[in-house]
């Protein structure tokens, strides 16, 4: 994140960083709660035996995504007067639809974290973990030297690399 102050105007890093706080933010007051009861339902305090998604984790998925949508057509509704209230700028709908979509797809890497959890297989579990941050960090490096650095591509890297964790998962 720091690194990332040399490619950005102090604005724009501003805004990144509002961003990437609000996605730390999400993922940890509303997945955790949603992955947390996920988890209770799944296994009652035992590991599940059945390698088959579970319709418990298929309704975490659901949630996830209907909540997402819901997000999105808000965003879409209020972005421009959100970012002129938060951001002091224009272009609030284009950066609140990139990060409720990011932060969307990063809630689904946690339901794919939460069936390897359930199951005991932690090395799994911990590799999607590192892929993911592993991931994240080469879009923004490809975005910051090739790509023109802007705080769309940045947190659209974050994006794109949970939804290949992701469908890394369905396959």
């Amino acid at each position: 994140r720091i690194y990332t102050l040399r490619f950005l105007e102090p604005a724009a890093y501003g805004i990144l960083s509002l961003g990437l706080n609000s996605l730390m933010l999400f993922d940890a007051l509303v997945g955790a709660a949603l992955d947390l009861g996920t988890m209770a339902l799944l296994t009652g305090a035992r590991p599940c035996e059945t390698p088959r998604i579970q319709p418990v984790e298929k309704a975490g998925i659901g949630l996830k995504l209907l909540l997402g949508a819901v997000l999105l057509a808000v965003v879409w509704v209020t972005g421009e007067p959100l970012g002129r209230l938060f951001l002091h700028a224009r272009g609030g709908r284009a950066f609140f639809l990139v990060l409720t979509a990011a932060g969307t797809l990063t809630l689904l890497v946690r339901s794919a974290q939460i069936y390897f959890q359930a199951r005991l297989r932690f090395r799994v579990f911990g590799a999607s973990d590192i892929a993911n941050s592993a991931l994240r960090v080469l879009l923004v490096c490809l975005v910051l030297f090739w790509g023109g650095a802007s705080v769309l591509k940045i947190l659209g890297g974050y994006g794109v690399a949970a939804a290949i964790i992701f469908a890394a998962f369905l396959v």
